[in-house]
């Protein structure tokens, strides 16, 4: 590289970072200028007063708003940096940034923290181009709102029906590799491991455990579906926590159930991170013939 070449690289770090100094004075005019009058942002071409438009709604969604700079790499005409991008909702946006999923969304008021990767193109000491990689669903997560993609619905309703048709194949635990390594079930953290155990707990408990699906819902990230499940009471559970509790430790009874389920889950990824149910076990109680011991008042 020539000298000339070594200072035009300098200038370009130097106005990515005079854009963030402006980004955090709120000065969004003076950042607009660091734009070219009409620039290629992610391949379509865009005025510069997009920016103001751009910042405007950011700062209206997320008032704290920070843009940090974390890495920054300078060659030729290139600057790429590693931003970490923060705020808390407390505003309502308008425009389809940041994804375009929180447009009109009502405030929160969470915080959010997550990274960006954004890659500016400069010519004549301007961008002329820009790209970004921002992790969107992190920071949907973070504030609680639930993920409206082109799509996702019926993704993760096909993810549960894999689910099924591998549990008619292969059992109950068949369902852990739908499964992320650590969920949250019934409002605790688990396992894959701690899942399992459940699993063949009832298993052991019921060897001809069988489930029927009567209906699935799917919206959002999250996918409802309702049970029927059946089985024969042939063995000893041993865990406290399965189905109320009421089983740990009795005998065989030898009887049959049939009791209606309600689970929830909630998918990222394409895995389920969450996990709840409402099961009739009263009735499969009565079903099996055991008594179940009502907690004393005030426990």
């Amino acid at each position: 590289m020539t000298a000339t070449d070594f200072q035009t690289v300098a200038a370009n770090e130097t106005a990515v970072r005079a854009m963030h100094d402006a980004f955090r004075r709120r000065d969004f005019p003076a950042g607009a200028q660091l734009f070219a009058p009409l620039f290629s942002n992610h391949g379509k071409q865009v005025p510069r007063e997009a920016v103001v438009a751009v910042w405007t709604d950011i700062c209206t969604r997320f008032p704290d708003a920070r843009l940090d700079v974390l890495d920054l790499v300078a060659e030729g005409g290139w600057v790429v940096v590693r931003n970490a991008y923060s705020g808390t909702h407390r505003g309502v946006g308008q425009l389809p940034v940041d994804g375009g999923f929180m447009v009109g969304l009502p405030p929160t008021g969470r915080p959010f923290s997550v990274e960006h990767i954004h890659m500016y193109r400069f010519q004549d000491g301007l961008i002329v181009e820009h790209y970004a990689c921002r992790d969107d669903i992190e920071m949907m997560a973070q504030l609680g709102l639930p993920l409206a993609l082109p799509g996702v619905e019926a993704h993760n309703r096909a993810v549960i029906e894999r689910m099924h048709e591998a549990m008619r194949q292969r059992g109950l635990t068949a369902q852990l590799e739908f499964f992320a390594p650590m969920v949250r079930s019934h409002g605790f953290p688990a396992t894959r491991d701690d899942i399992r155990a459940v699993l063949e707990d009832i298993e052991t408990t019921f060897p001809d455990v069988s489930f029927e699906v009567h209906e699935i819902v799917a919206e959002g990230d999250r996918v409802m579906g309702r049970y029927t499940l059946r089985g024969t009471h042939l063995g000893v559970q041993r865990l406290p926590f399965v189905h109320g509790g009421f089983l740990a430790g009795a005998e065989p009874t030898g009887r049959s159930f049939t009791a209606q389920h309600v689970h929830i889950f909630r998918l990222q990824g394409g895995l389920i991170v969450e996990h709840d149910a409402v099961q009739d076990n009263l009735e499969m109680a009565r079903q099996l013939g055991l008594t179940v011991q009502a907690p004393a008042r005030g426990e």
